[in-house]
């Protein structure tokens, strides 16, 4: 499904383009059995948002997966923990 994004998505100061929110829903389609924690994990690493000291923004994370979903840009099937 193709989108039109008027301007980017941002999230704790990183604006995500058109490109990167079809990886992220991408992900989310392929992943379907992760936990959002270990969703959010991996889309950190594939999106290479880390903080200073190369930590995960796994929260950040966490918070922009429930806005796409939110948004209706995509859906989180996620696996009971």
């Amino acid at each position: 499904m193709t989108i039109e994004f008027p301007v980017d998505w941002v999230q704790c100061g990183r604006a995500f383009n058109e490109q990167e929110i079809n990886q992220i829903r991408e992900t989310v389609a392929f992943l379907p059995g992760l936990s959002r924690r270990e969703l959010a994990a991996t889309v950190c690493e594939h999106l290479e948002w880390h903080t200073a000291s190369g930590t995960p923004k796994r929260h950040a994370c966490e918070n922009l997966l429930e806005k796409l979903e939110a948004a209706g840009l995509m859906h989180c099937r996620l696996a009971e923990r």
